[in-house]
């Protein structure tokens, strides 16, 4: 889906839809249901702890939990 030639210079405040858009032929919103789809089945707890060093995607998903249930 996204191979690129190019070094593509990402950092923490990269929009990353919106560059992927800019190199590829998807629209917006099907680079986000990619990057989500894809994100989704890789992501590992450990990954996540590596990533949010504040916590602050965890609590979503404990506020999420905790109103689901």
């Amino acid at each position: 889906m996204f191979s690129s030639d190019k070094e593509l210079a990402i950092d923490d405040q990269t929009d990353i839809p919106n560059l992927l858009v800019e190199h590829t032929p998807y629209n917006e919103s099907n680079v986000k249901k990619k990057l989500n789809t894809r994100a989704v089945a890789r992501m590992t707890y450990a990954y996540l702890q590596e990533v949010d060093t504040n916590g602050e995607v965890l609590e979503w998903f404990n506020a999420i939990s905790s109103r689901l249930n």
